[in-house]
């Protein structure tokens, strides 16, 4: 069950037991085929770090809003030393689903470089 598995890896990690606790519900495994093809051309090249940023850009631009992150979630005094992948979530404080293949295939390649994807772009 779920339950058991929020049990299990709140155990081994606080940030886990903490979003557990405050998106009850929260999937993490189950990532639709489109969001995992596109997780997968982002990685080449690039840390977790920044794959994270570009899909999350993604969605924030493309897709549709699903919610609104609970205050509590923010990490309270360590705004200074949050990544910027992390930043940018938590200062945005939305949930979005991924985007369609047509908004993605609709967007501007300009666009698409300033979310950080230009190195996918075709040369002029």
């Amino acid at each position: 069950s779920l339950a058991k598995l929020y049990s299990q890896w709140s155990l081994g990690d606080e940030k886990a037991a903490r979003a557990a606790q405050l998106l009850p519900g929260a999937r993490v495994l189950r990532q639709n085929p489109r969001e995992a093809l596109f997780s997968f051309i982002c990685s080449s090249n690039n840390n977790l770090g920044r794959i994270t940023l570009m899909l999350d850009r993604m969605r924030r631009s493309y897709g549709h809003s699903i919610g609104v992150l609970p205050g509590e979630f923010y990490l309270s005094g360590q705004t200074s030393k949050r990544p910027t992948h992390l930043a940018e979530f938590l200062d945005a404080g939305l949930l979005n689903d991924f985007p369609s293949a047509e908004s993605l295939v609709a967007a501007p390649t300009e666009d698409l470089k300033e979310l950080g994807l230009g190195y996918r772009a075709l040369s002029s």
